[in-house]
């Protein structure tokens, strides 16, 4: 985004950057990295032993379930409505953030929850939790990226850019968007952009390591010592940097 803005930025190396639009990143985080821990699983605790409404239909949940997928599904179908159909007609923080209380109370009309959420902070009412969560989860930044759209930022990048993905990154849609840069460079022509594309690494260029797959969680965990870079990823930077910069 800087270095679309920015003509006198001199190069970008990029690594695992997002080849989908933001929308689109986001749905995959979702569904493939943040099932295991996504906000239903506060909510869960909010609407223990409790009725709730989505879209006029009627649920109850009880703290036995454990994970409930109902509510996650709910709650999902929720913020997926808000990134394709809300944020995409705003500029303006301010109106998005009203627009966004509106669809969520909406949605959730009649639900019947505890008075009360504690945190270590203070007690929060309902209404004035779900705010809080609204602001915290839809920030400026998550907005920002909600808006991204390669197509429309990459062809406007005049500096070199090398662009490094590794072909075992589990954090984004990896083929997804690694066709789509692929697309965009041939569609515009775009003889400034170099991608590479290492086999056997991760989001960080190092290593894949299996144990970070397990649950679909992200890749993280590892000490430090274990993110380390190969030597081939560093000497290609060099000799990109040699070659292209002046």
């Amino acid at each position: 985004m800087v270095a679309s803005r920015n003509r006198d930025i001199a190069f970008a190396i990029l690594t695992s950057t997002p080849g989908v639009t933001g929308a689109d990143e986001h749905e995959y985080d979702r569904t493939r990295l943040y099932l295991h821990w996504m906000p239903p699983a506060i909510f869960s605790g909010i609407f223990a032993d409790s009725i709730y409404f989505f879209e006029k239909k009627k649920f109850i949940h009880k703290p036995e379930q454990g994970f409930n997928r109902i509510l996650y599904d709910n709650f999902y179908k929720g913020i997926v409505d808000v990134e394709r159909q809300i944020i995409p007609q705003y500029d303006d923080y301010d109106s998005i953030i009203v627009r966004i209380s509106e669809s969520f109370y909406k949605k959730w009309d009649g639900t019947a929850t505890k008075p009360y959420v504690k945190d270590l902070r203070k007690e929060y009412q309902i209404d004035e939790w779900v705010q809080m969560y609204i602001k915290t989860l839809f920030s400026p930044r998550y907005i920002a990226f909600s808006k991204w759209n390669p197509r429309q930022y990459l062809p406007t990048i005049v500096c070199p850019t090398l662009m490094l993905y590794g072909e075992k990154d589990l954090n984004i849609n990896l083929k997804a968007g690694v066709d789509s840069v692929q697309q965009i460079i041939e569609d515009f022509e775009l003889s400034n952009f170099t991608l590479k594309y290492y086999k056997g690494l991760d989001h960080f260029l190092s290593p894949y390591n299996e144990e970070d797959d397990k649950e679909g969680m992200p890749q993280g965990g590892r000490t430090k010592s274990d993110y380390t870079v190969p030597d081939s990823v560093y000497v290609d930077i060099r000799e990109w940097m040699n070659k292209n910069i002046k």
